[in-house]
């Protein structure tokens, strides 16, 4: 419980610290969603409950599938999957 607890608010901080850079508070959102399935996870160990398991890794596919989305819309745009050589296209065009 404390793992998960301070991986909330390690992504809590790392979320209001940075709201100017977008990747930055994704990836604050994405390890503060990581923790509340870790909660969840323990949890349902703890009480041999398979449902808490199921939403657990419910959960994690639902992360990866956003971060594939958000990639996938980043290379459509600059046509590059890395995000310095998105950033260095984007600055050029501006």
């Amino acid at each position: 419980m404390s793992l998960s607890l301070s991986l909330y608010t390690i992504g809590f901080i790392g979320f209001v610290l940075n709201r100017k850079h977008i990747l930055l508070a994704l990836l604050s959102i994405e390890l503060m969603l990581l923790s509340v399935t870790l909660l969840i996870l323990f949890g349902s160990l703890n009480f041999s409950d398979i449902t808490g398991i199921g939403i657990g890794i419910f959960s994690i596919v639902i992360a990866g599938a956003e971060t594939a989305i958000l990639r996938l819309n980043m290379y459509c745009r600059t046509d590059a999957l890395s995000v310095v050589r998105s950033q260095e296209k984007t600055k050029r065009l501006s």
